[in-house]
C-alpha cells in the first residue's frame, strides 16, 4: 500500500453521517437480542408484535420441539425485568384452555426474555370488538 492511499480521494464525493435515530438504535438493539437467542435454545426469530416495552417473535424450542412465542425486553432496566418476572410467576400459577401457558423465563446475553404457547391466528386489535363482545 502507497502512502497515497492512506488520503481521502478530493475526486470521490463524500456523505455526512446522520446521527442515529431512537428507531435505529432499537432495530440494532433488536437484532442483536435475535442474534442472541438464535445462537442458544431457540432457532430462528420471526417477528410477531411490537408493544411498549418488548418485541415478541415466533420461534422453535429446538430442546422441546415446539412452536413458542418469545417476549423479549427492549431496555431491560430492573423495574422492567421485575415486572416481566411477575408476568411469568402470575401466568404460571393459573391453568386454563383461554391462556397461554410459559414455558420459560430468563435471560441471555443481558436481555431478559419470557417463552410461552404460541398462538397462530390474527392479532385482536383487528377484530375491533366492544369491551363487551370482547369480555365475552
Amino acid at each position: 500500500m502507497n502512502a497515497a492511499s492512506s488520503y481521502p480521494n478530493p475526486d470521490r464525493a463524500t456523505t455526512a453521517r446522520r446521527p442515529a435515530s431512537a428507531d435505529d438504535r432499537d432495530a440494532a438493539i433488536s437484532a442483536e437480542k435475535r442474534n442472541a437467542a438464535q445462537r442458544r435454545r431457540y432457532g430462528t426469530l420471526t417477528p410477531v408484535a411490537r408493544g411498549g416495552t418488548a418485541d415478541v417473535y415466533r420461534s422453535h424450542d429446538r430442546v422441546l420441539g415446539r412452536e413458542v412465542a418469545l417476549k423479549l425486553l427492549r431496555h431491560g432496566d430492573a423495574r422492567q425485568v421485575k415486572r416481566l418476572e411477575r408476568e411469568a410467576r402470575a401466568l404460571a400459577a393459573v391453568h386454563h384452555p383461554c391462556l397461554c401457558p410459559v414455558y420459560d423465563v430468563g435471560t441471555f446475553d443481558g436481555t431478559p426474555y419470557l417463552a410461552m404457547g404460541f398462538v397462530d391466528g390474527v392479532e385482536l386489535t383487528t377484530l375491533r370488538l366492544s369491551p363487551t363482545a370482547a369480555a365475552r
